[in-house]
């Protein structure tokens, strides 16, 4: 099986299963540019690593074409087409910026008031 055919197969059943999956779609669009009309079984794990990586500082979007991949790949291992995925096991995790914080009543009190 083709990329190009695998991604149709892939978008035809998720949208029968009603997802909208607008921004996967394109996600894995790119991925078919990307790579070409090349068989599934083609694609290797820095092919991957690097259609994920993209250019530049690592950012949450790199996660974002992780997640959507793996659920392709998982698809196509499911099928039978592919024997083990080629994308890595898990996305790297970015360092997030947001740092939780518990007012206190005090702080609570001359926030409100």
């Amino acid at each position: 099986m083709t990329l190009p055919q695998a991604i149709e197969a892939y978008l035809k059943i998720k949208r029968s299963l009603g997802a909208v999956f607008a921004a996967d779609a394109r996600i894995l669009h790119s991925l078919g540019r990307t790579f070409g009309d090349v068989p599934v079984e083609s694609i290797s794990k820095e092919a991957c690593h690097a259609f994920c990586r993209g250019r530049g500082p690592p950012t949450r979007f790199w996660e974002r074409k992780h997640h959507t991949l793996d659920g392709f790949f998982r698809y196509l291992v499911a099928r039978g087409h592919l024997e083990e995925s080629p994308l890595a096991p898990s996305a790297p995790r970015l360092p997030r910026s947001f740092q939780a914080h518990i007012y206190s009543h005090d702080q609570l009190r001359q926030l409100l008031c």
